[in-house]
């Protein structure tokens, strides 16, 4: 999963906490950058049917991470979440990496998660909208 900051109009972040993360998010952007290779940088739109990576927050912990695009049937795979401060930890048991932490900002409709790819260097900023 990906994980978020930066955008270009001003953002007011609500005081995080887990009701107001509880739903569906559906994600909007990839952004890849300060990457070792410029290579490796640049911005995917994701606009559902077509590609589209989904995330469910439940209230009990849970969440469910949904992928498709034209080429792959959707593959959905169930784990956990919590949020320590500013960061929120992934968990999916069937992974290689079973949990992942990434930096977040949330407003009312939109969650932006920062991750960092230990392969490549890039920092990856997925931005997600309410659903």
């Amino acid at each position: 999963m990906v994980l978020f900051t930066l955008i270009s109009t001003q953002v007011v972040p609500q005081s995080i906490n887990n009701e107001t993360l509880i739903g569906v998010w559906e994600a909007t952007s990839v952004e890849r950058k300060s990457c070792n290779s410029s290579e490796d940088g640049g911005v995917v739109v994701l606009e559902c049917p077509e590609i589209c990576m989904r995330i469910t927050l439940y209230a009990d912990g849970k969440a469910e991470n949904s992928y498709s695009d034209p080429s792959s049937s959707e593959e959905k795979t169930m784990g956990t979440y919590q949020v320590k401060g500013d960061q929120i930890v992934w968990c999916d048991p069937l992974s290689d990496d079973p949990c992942e932490t990434a930096l977040f900002v949330q407003t009312e409709d939109t969650l932006i998660f920062t991750t960092k790819e230990e392969d490549n260097g890039c920092e990856v900023i997925t931005t997600f909208a309410r659903k």
